[in-house]
């Protein structure tokens, strides 16, 4: 996504000016917003339902605690939405909090790779 100005430039002109605002320009657009956001956006919304299948493997408490699981993530996408929002666009501009975000993400992802 932080490359998204260096292909866009070549995309933009060689459509035109006119055919951005015509039906044409406005499937590629669509196009291309859904073929980059739809695979990360399939994948995020995926991680929830697998890891509450994960921890509730057996049938005994499974609606306590896929409730706790759900009410934890909602809680931490709620904080983390306020925190980009309210602070961290203002502190570090756009590129600088998409940054952020990635490495954080990054590094949520490294405990369990080196688990085991």
């Amino acid at each position: 996504m932080l490359a998204l100005p260096l292909w866009s430039e070549r995309i933009w002109p060689a459509l035109g000016p006119e055919n951005l605002v015509s039906n044409w320009g406005a499937l590629v657009k669509t196009s291309l917003s859904l073929g980059l956001l739809l695979p990360p956006a399939f994948l995020m919304g995926m991680t929830l339902p697998v890891i509450v299948s994960a921890v509730c493997l057996t049938n005994e408490g499974l609606s306590s605690q896929a409730i706790r699981l759900y009410a934890v993530n909602t809680l931490g996408r709620v904080l983390g939405v306020a925190l980009v929002t309210g602070v961290a666009i203002q502190k570090l501009g756009v590129l600088g909090s998409m940054a952020l975000v990635i490495a954080a993400r990054g590094r949520a992802l490294l405990p369990p790779v080196f688990a085991g």
